[in-house]
């Protein structure tokens, strides 16, 4: 028996509906929410605001006053009458002031209604007695705190399903004395919700539904009408040069391209795979972009001798005191262990659109081709991953211990390929890698993860503002005979590493910037100050050693004003 053929204009008709049902059913649902939460705001700040009226005309004293003696003057009916004003102007369900007498009773004050409603018996009278229950929990925080409650505080009481906001009345020395509470009924509240919600609504379903056939339309004439040229493509080139296999497992158009497809590449297909397999495990050794950027096509091409000046970032990332971890560990846990780390680290150096361009021992050299911050990130990212792997092991393992240190910088390097025509292999040469490598090696000395110089900050898109680093001093480059500057950037240190750099940075940068000018006492004076702070500046400790050696001398001309000498 014939199979039936379901066509894709019925499948992408069925398939739109399903969806248009979908964004409908959810647009709906979160729109209601967000739409209730924003009127129920909306009621709140207006309680708020009514409530504050009316406190701004009472006084705390006197509210006292009539609390302890029940009894009305002229001015308390000159008070209740600008009351149920103030109640029949707002529109608002319930306006009364109250006076706690203990923690499980209080007393009103006040109870602002029409004439009508005092007469039929709905407003309670001066000195009546209520329960200070749960039903005024915002109550009693206003109470407490002196400040008006923020949000409106639901409650089931006999006189219905309430809304409540409460504003303290204060004595003359500031506390809290009364309160005045303002009511709306949830009924009214979720009527005006939902009348107003029904408009929208009617509106977005509208929306949604005209979108839905726009974008089935342009299904129609964008997908559905290609794949039926290219199934006739296919069939004339069925002898093409394409090796894979794919899975037959529908009755439309799509399953009868992929039946052309596959009877088509079964002849190659074993050739096309050895072929795919040997390309993917060599670019897991030499990643391809290093040809791109050599100029070449394709790792046939390369020849020994090959170089290229190339502009990139670089970035080094090492295990501080690996060794020593190392002699500790037995061969399989410590390949276990090094292969943890770069399981952490090397998707997120691909993620910021990096290349790993050599391994050593337990760290790695990635290059980046475009500048900006993706170097930066990639080792904020790493350190932050991690901390938290970190935090979740157990106390006392190595990999608990590790810590781990970044070297930043930016350049032009020389990227070349080396070794013999049997064996070669790409090296990358240049100042600013050397400038990186010694980075790395002293971030640990100086308690930093990552070091940054100046000139691959100013590549940093808003470095100063969007980045948490200071000013750590000056490198001086003695083969160029130069200064760089270099920064700290701790974004990826411990909490409290990280808030200790951050609460002593301006003092820090000023005591360096001292440093520079010669200026070695005051300078001494602030990493005196940051160390009253933290023992645990190991910056700081340096740039105080140095200090100290260098503010008693009267010739101050041969004096280093650089912190590192490479």
């Amino acid at each position: 028996m014939k199979k039936r053929k379901i066509g894709l204009r019925v499948k992408f008709t069925l398939l739109f509906i399903l969806f248009a049902a979908v964004v409908m059913t959810t647009v709906s649902l979160v729109t209601y929410k967000n739409y209730e939460e924003a009127m129920m705001k909306k009621y709140a700040d207006e309680a708020v605001s009514v409530a504050r009226l009316a406190a701004s005309f009472l006084d705390g004293e006197e509210m006292i006053r009539y609390g302890k003696t029940l009894t009305e003057d002229e001015e308390y009916k000159r008070l209740e009458a600008l009351l149920d004003n103030i109640k029949e102007q707002t529109g608002v369900a319930y306006l009364y002031v109250m006076m706690p007498v203990s923690e499980d009773n209080m007393v009103y004050i006040f109870d602002a209604g029409t004439q009508e409603e005092k007469d039929s018996g709905k407003v309670v009278y001066l000195g009546w007695v209520g329960l200070y229950d749960d039903n005024f929990l915002s109550a009693k925080e206003a109470m407490a705190t002196g400040e008006p409650s923020m949000k409106l505080e639901e409650t089931n009481t006999e006189l219905g399903n309430l809304a409540s906001a409460y504003v303290p009345i204060k004595d003359d020395e500031g506390v809290p004395a009364a309160f005045v509470g303002v009511d709306f009924s949830m009924e009214e509240i979720h009527s005006f919700l939902n009348s107003s919600l029904e408009e929208l609504l009617k509106i977005m379903a509208v929306t949604v539904l005209v979108c839905a056939l726009l974008l089935l339309g342009l299904v129609y004439g964008q997908i559905i009408s290609p794949i039926r040229l290219l199934k006739e493509k296919v069939e004339v080139m069925m002898e093409g040069e394409l090796g894979v296999q794919v899975p037959v497992k529908r009755r439309d158009e799509i399953g009868e391209i992929m039946d052309a497809f596959n009877r088509m590449s079964a002849h190659i297909g074993n050739h096309i795979k050895e072929v795919t397999k040997l390309n993917q495990g060599y670019y897991k050794f030499v990643p391809s972009v290093i040809f791109r950027l050599l100029n070449k096509k394709s790792v046939t091409e390369i020849q020994l001798g090959d170089h290229n000046n190339v502009p990139l970032e670089i970035l080094s990332m090492q295990v501080n005191g690996f060794e020593e971890s190392a002699r500790r560990m037995n061969p399989g846990e410590l390949f276990a262990y090094v292969n943890r780390i770069y399981g952490i680290s090397v998707p997120v150096i691909l993620e910021h659109q990096g290349v790993i361009e050599n391994y050593f021992n337990s760290g790695f050299r990635a290059i980046y081709t475009k500048p900006g911050k993706n170097a930066l990130e990639s080792a904020i990212d790493i350190c932050q991953k991690l901390n938290e792997e970190k935090r979740r092991e157990k106390q006392g393992t190595e990999f608990g211990k590790t810590e781990i240190a970044f070297g930043i910088s930016r350049g032009t390097v020389i990227l070349g390929i080396v070794g013999h025509d049997r064996r070669l292999a790409s090296v990358a040469m240049s100042e600013q890698i050397s400038v990186m490598e010694y980075l790395r090696s002293i971030a640990g000395k100086y308690r930093a993860q990552i070091l940054i110089t100046g000139t691959a900050a100013e590549a940093v898109p808003d470095f100063e503002t969007r980045y948490r680093s200071r000013y750590l001093g000056l490198l001086h480059i003695s083969a160029a005979d130069s200064l760089e500057r270099i920064y700290d950037v701790y974004d990826g240190d411990e909490d409290a590493v990280r808030e200790m750099k951050e609460q002593t940075k301006e003092l820090f940068e000023k005591g360096v910037n001292l440093f520079i000018r010669q200026q070695f006492y005051d300078a001494r004076g602030c990493f005196v100050e940051i160390l009253k702070i933290s023992q645990m500046d190991y910056a700081a400790r340096e740039y105080l050693y140095l200090c100290n050696q260098y503010q008693n001398r009267e010739e101050t001309s041969d004096i280093d004003i650089y912190f590192e000498d490479l």
